[in-house]
C-alpha cells in the first residue's frame, strides 16, 4: 500500500507544529482525525514517526528522514497545481496548428497579434501547407487542429465548424461583376474564370455544377494556390471562384470584392480539424476563439 497525500501533508504539518491540534487546525481536521492519518502512514510506512508525550510530539529518527522526501513531495504537488491552472487560464503553455498559406495570410496575423497581447507566455508554432498536408499534420499529431476550407470528411477526423462560408466570385471593383446586387454562375458567361487546383478540389466542384445545369461558364486560367489566384484576379486576369473568407485581409488592397454565387448557393464553410477524439488543450481553444472573432459574420463585408 502506498502513502496517501492527505497522510503526508498530515505528518508535515505535524512535523513542523508539533501538535496534532495546531496542525488539524492548518487542515481543518480534528486531534482524532490527524491521529488517525498518522497511525495509518505510520503503518504504511512500518515506521514510527513521533514519540508521543504529555506536552508535545517528539520526532523519531524515521520522521527526520522522511521529512525531507515529503517536502518535496508537496511541492512538486504544489508546482503541478499551479502549472495546470496556469495552462487553465490560459497563460501557459504552447500551441502547433496547421493552415493553408492563404488563410494564414488573410486571417492568422490579426489573431497571433490579439493572442500575443493577452497570453504571452503562450508559443505559438503555426504551420502553414497545402490542404492534404494540413489533414497529414493532424492525423500524425504534428499539430494540435487545422484550420480548412470544405473538404471530403473523414472519420478519423472531428470537425467543427467555424463560420458558414460560400463560393464566391472574387473580382476587381471595377469588374460589371461587382456591380450586380446578385450574381448567378450564368453571369460567369464570357468572363475569364482563374480556377484554383491546390487541393481545394474547385474543379470537382464546379464541373459537376457546370455539367449539372449545363451552365456557360468555364475556367480560362488555372493557379496552384488562392493567394495566385487573388493575384491575377487584382491584375484584371479574371475573376476567382473562392470562399469569400479569402477576401479579407490584403485583397482588399488590391480592390478586389467577394459577391456571393447564387443558382446554386455552395456553402464553403471554415472548419477545424482535430484527430478524432482528441481534445484541445486550454491555450488551444482560446486561439480558436480569437479566430472565430477575426472571421465572424460582423467583422465581415456583407454577402449578397
Amino acid at each position: 500500500m502506498d502513502p496517501k497525500f492527505q497522510q503526508l501533508r498530515a505528518f508535515y504539518y505535524a512535523y513542523r507544529m508539533r501538535s496534532l491540534t495546531k496542525a488539524g487546525e492548518q487542515l481543518h481536521l480534528s486531534q482524532s482525525a490527524m491521529s488517525r492519518l498518522i497511525k495509518q502512514l505510520e503503518e504504511v510506512l512500518g515506521q514510527r514517526l513521533f514519540d508521543r508525550t504529555s506536552g508535545a510530539l517528539c520526532t523519531t529518527e524515521a520522521a527526520e528522514e522522511a521529512i525531507h522526501v515529503v517536502e518535496r513531495i508537496l511541492t512538486n504537488v504544489e508546482y503541478l497545481k499551479t502549472s495546470l491552472k496556469g495552462l487553465a487560464d490560459k497563460r501557459r503553455g504552447m500551441v502547433r496548428f496547421a493552415i493553408t498559406p492563404t488563410l494564414a495570410a488573410q486571417i492568422m496575423p490579426d489573431v497571433l497579434a490579439r493572442f500575443r497581447a493577452n497570453w504571452t507566455n503562450v508559443e505559438v508554432d503555426m504551420l502553414d501547407a497545402t490542404p492534404e498536408r494540413v489533414v497529414q499534420l493532424v492525423l500524425d499529431e504534428a499539430a494540435q487542429f487545422g484550420i480548412v476550407t470544405a473538404g471530403e470528411p473523414r472519420s478519423d477526423l472531428d470537425y467543427r465548424l467555424l463560420v458558414e462560408d460560400y463560393l464566391c466570385v472574387i473580382c476587381r471593383e471595377d469588374s460589371p461583376l461587382s456591380g450586380l446586387s446578385r450574381v448567378t454562375w450564368r453571369d460567369l458567361a464570357g468572363t475569364s474564370v482563374i480556377a484554383t487546383v491546390g487541393g481545394s478540389n474547385w474543379p470537382d466542384v464546379v464541373r459537376q455544377i457546370i455539367e449539372e445545369q449545363n451552365l456557360p461558364a468555364a475556367p480560362r486560367h488555372t493557379a496552384a494556390f488562392s493567394f495566385t489566384a487573388l493575384g491575377m484576379a487584382a491584375r484584371g486576369l479574371g475573376v476567382a471562384i473562392l470562399p469569400s473568407l479569402l477576401a479579407l485581409g490584403s485583397p482588399k488592397d488590391f480592390g478586389l470584392v467577394a459577391r456571393k454565387l447564387h443558382d446554386p448557393v455552395v456553402p464553403r464553410g471554415l472548419h477545424v480539424l482535430t484527430k478524432a477524439r482528441r481534445s484541445l488543450s486550454p491555450a488551444g481553444l482560446a486561439l480558436l476563439d480569437l479566430v472565430q472573432q477575426v472571421v465572424s459574420a460582423d467583422t465581415r463585408p456583407p454577402l449578397r
